[in-house]
């Protein structure tokens, strides 16, 4: 990444998304991270469906023995992958408990103004951020199921 720019957005690569350098040693970050966790089935026919949890968080490169490192200084929050599909009903009730998650992380952490409207707009392009009226009423849609 070009560490003289201010703002510079990196390639979306297969493995993580989009990533925003901060200043020169500051970004954030896309870890994605397979799960194993939702099965059907009982006994011996069970199936693991592999999911992948997508997690965004704050790190700072460093150098240990001269080579780059990277130190997570805050993680965001995490969605699966299954729910940034627009289409997916319950897609927009778990939007809004990843941005309530980065919401409340960002508030800890000191950063200016800049800073923090990067640092949305570059999640912003992974998760959407709902309208909190439509929100609600999703939640409310799916809890009446």
């Amino acid at each position: 990444m070009n560490q003289a720019a201010s703002a510079s957005v990196s390639p979306v690569t297969a493995d993580e998304g989009p990533s925003i350098v901060l200043g020169c040693e500051m970004f954030v970050r896309w870890k994605r991270k397979r799960r194993r966790d939702d099965t059907s089935g009982f006994g011996n026919a069970r199936t693991v469906t592999p999911q992948w949890l997508r997690s965004a968080v704050i790190v700072e490169s460093i150098r240990v023995d001269g080579r780059p490192k990277q130190r997570i200084l805050k993680y965001l929050g995490s969605i699966r992958e299954c729910y940034l599909d627009p289409d997916n009903h319950a897609s927009i009730y778990h939007w809004g408990y990843f941005w309530r998650s980065v919401d409340a992380n960002l508030e800890q952490l000191e950063l200016s103004d800049v800073d923090r409207v990067r640092i949305v707009a570059v999640l912003e392009d992974v998760v959407p951020r709902p309208d909190m009226a439509e929100h609600a009423q999703r939640v409310t849609a799916l809890c009446s199921r």
